[in-house]
């Protein structure tokens, strides 16, 4: 069972795979990701586990949207080192 976003789902946003995959065509592919924000001397970091990407701001918002504008631009998820499409 993979953990996807569901605000209909019964469990809590848990639904398995094949629940997902009918759902999928009517409303786009969802999945929890966790972004974790630190507090550095010089602002903020904004990392996830096994993602090389990472971003900084001197807001944990700019940090976060930082993160993701990376992932965004380098269509991967390994800082733009291995993997990149």
């Amino acid at each position: 069972m993979s953990e996807y976003a569901a605000n209909d789902s019964p469990r809590g946003g848990v639904v398995s795979d094949s629940e997902e995959l009918g759902a999928e065509a009517s409303r786009g592919r969802r999945r929890w990701a966790t972004i974790v924000l630190e507090e550095c001397g010089d602002g903020w970091r904004a990392t996830q586990a096994g993602v090389a990407a990472e971003g900084r701001g001197e807001t944990a918002a700019d940090a976060a949207a930082a993160y993701c504008q990376r992932i965004a631009e380098t269509g991967d998820r390994n800082g733009g080192r291995e993997g990149a499409r």
